[in-house]
């Protein structure tokens, strides 16, 4: 870690793609008992080196609307929320990392989770009580 008088930099980026959060539906990759767990202990890790770190970017697919059988209508966002209380609710390791961070934690859609729109994620953000920022077209590279 690099210091300017006295003062740490932030000089880390952290990228999180293809996390798959869903309805937890057999059918979705991301099943909270199995995978809850590890995501915490992943954004924890995060939360714990915040000083160092200037940007989270989730890349991608963090959540799915896609894997779902043909019969069944895919889950929206407050659907997606409620399966996953832990994860997406304001007690929950992803609304510490974006409290702890404010407005460094950037989000861009995948191609499973390509059609949620920023209503979505304003409701995403209303449930964590911190913003997390969606990042459209043109995209920015740093």
């Amino acid at each position: 870690m690099q210091a300017i008088a006295g003062v740490a930099t932030k000089r880390y980026a952290v990228v999180l793609s293809d996390v798959h959060i869903g309805s937890g539906t057999p059918t979705c990759w991301y099943q909270p008992a199995v995978h809850e767990r590890p995501l915490s202990e992943a954004l924890a890790w995060i939360l714990a080196r915040r000083d160092t770190i200037r940007e989270v970017v989730l890349l991608g697919d963090m959540f799915d609307v896609w894997t779902y059988p043909p019969t069944m209508r895919p889950p929206g966002m407050r659907e997606i929320i409620a399966a996953n209380p832990v994860m997406l609710g304001p007690g929950g390791p992803l609304a510490a990392l974006a409290r702890a961070l404010p407005g460094e934690v950037r989000l861009l859609l995948g191609n499973h989770d390509g059609s949620l729109t920023r209503a979505d994620i304003a409701a995403l953000n209303a449930s964590l009580g911190a913003p997390i920022e969606l990042v459209s077209a043109p995209w920015r590279v740093v």
